[in-house]
């Protein structure tokens, strides 16, 4: 298993393409889960279980 970005409902050929490896479902808990819970991320730590991000929650989030 492994932690991805991906677009949901692409609207173009870049979008139905986009695709970033985050890491490994082990790496991620071995080494993300430890920092995300000591720096008290919200958002990171949905990233495992999956998370939708909408295009309206991504200027709120840049700044956090």
């Amino acid at each position: 298993m492994s932690v991805s970005a991906v677009i949901y409902e692409p609207q173009n050929d870049f979008e139905q393409s986009f695709f970033v490896p985050i890491a490994t479902e082990s790496f991620f808990k071995e080494c993300w889960q430890p920092a995300i819970e000591a720096l008290g991320l919200q958002w990171t730590d949905l990233f495992s279980s999956g998370v939708d991000v909408e295009e309206e929650d991504v200027p709120s989030k840049l700044r956090n």
